[in-house]
């Protein structure tokens, strides 16, 4: 002749939905979804907008229960108590309430008692919701990392074990990712041996707490030989003693940064050869900051060590005096008009 039931308040906060209550009547069930909330709805819709108890010891002469009193007593229910399900915020996430057959008050036990059978529902739903925010979260997060083109791993510590990496492992690595989790150190294997020492010794007093961040750069041999270059950068989460306790990070493939690096380094020594066999300079101006670059040829030609820092004041030290003028007025033309320039002049050494 009792039964309890748990409602849960659904998102936007106004209506009730049942979410317990095995032995509650299913047309009762039926004919209250959802139920709206409100100041005069029985007592689950009213406790959940006051935000407080609501005791009908007998429905049938229950104003709040005005609308459904002859809907709940042909269902047999003649008494409600019902207790809101508030959160540590303050939010109302539901109610819980017991059904009686025949008209009854609480005594001091059954508030207790009805306050301690509200108090586990609400732990159970709060840690539901944890639970279920978490599962979302991680979700949403394996669904980022599983989609771009980086590595994304995390590795827990004591003992070490990989907690997840991202499928770009195995196209970059050029191994499984099965593999890699049962050996979450697989992956030094693959470091070029010039690289290895250096690296692993890195990582390893990274993950033993000497270093907060990591940023290294290595390469690795895959398996069909190729050579690739990895930038990896990760950071320590830190327990209570300042011990790292997981660490995750990021593996981006670089290698057509570095082969686009290489070959800039290779035109620039080209560049700087053609100079010095055609004794040939260049240079740049910054006409706003007057700021001026010289190659390694122009020194030369000028006569300068490399150890100068160029300005226009040097130029024109070295310029034959019989032409000073007419380069200095060429140069201020070209600084005020923004004009290219194409000129002949002297150059006169102390010498």
């Amino acid at each position: 002749n009792t039964f309890t039931t748990v409602l849960l308040l659904a998102p936007g906060g106004c209506r009730l939905w049942p979410a317990a209550g095995p032995r509650v009547p299913a047309g009762w069930t039926q004919a209250i979804t959802p139920l709206e909330i409100g100041p005069r709805v029985g007592s689950c819709g009213t406790a959940a907008y006051l935000k407080e108890p609501v005791i009908t010891s007998d429905i049938a002469g229950d104003p709040l229960w005005a609308g459904y009193q002859d809907l709940a007593l042909s269902y047999g229910l003649r008494a409600a108590w019902s207790q809101p399900l508030i959160s540590k915020n303050g939010d109302v996430l539901g109610t819980f309430a017991m059904y009686f057959a025949e008209p009854r008050s609480p005594s001091d036990s059954d508030l207790e008692s009805i306050k301690r059978a509200a108090q586990i529902a609400l732990i159970a739903i709060e840690r539901k919701r944890t639970e279920k925010a978490l599962q979302e979260s991680e979700e949403r997060f394996r669904q980022m990392a599983d989609t771009i083109p980086e590595v994304i791993w995390i590795t827990s510590r004591d003992p070490e074990k990989l907690l997840y990496v991202s499928p770009s492992f195995e196209r970059i690595w050029g191994l499984r990712v099965a593999d890699l989790y049962r050996n979450p150190r697989l992956w030094t294997q693959t470091i070029h041996p010039e690289d290895r020492e250096r690296a692993v010794s890195m990582f390893t007093r990274w993950i033993a707490g000497e270093h907060v961040s990591h940023d290294v750069e290595f390469r690795i041999i895959q398996p069909n030989g190729a050579t690739r270059w990895i930038h990896e950068r990760g950071v320590a989460s830190l327990n209570e003693q300042g011990r790292p306790y997981r660490v995750s990070g990021i593996s981006t493939d670089i290698t057509e940064r570095k082969r686009a690096e290489e070959e800039l380094r290779r035109s620039e020594a080209y560049l700087a050869e053609a100079q010095r066999l055609s004794l040939t300079g260049s240079f740049g101006w910054n006409v706003s900051s007057g700021e001026l670059f010289w190659s390694k040829e122009t020194f030369c030609i000028m006569g300068y060590d490399h150890a100068a820092k160029p300005t226009l004041q040097l130029v024109l030290n070295r310029v034959h005096p019989e032409d000073l003028a007419f380069v200095q007025q060429t140069i201020d033309r070209a600084s005020r008009d923004g004009t290219d320039v194409d000129f002949e002049h002297r150059l006169l050494f102390p010498d």
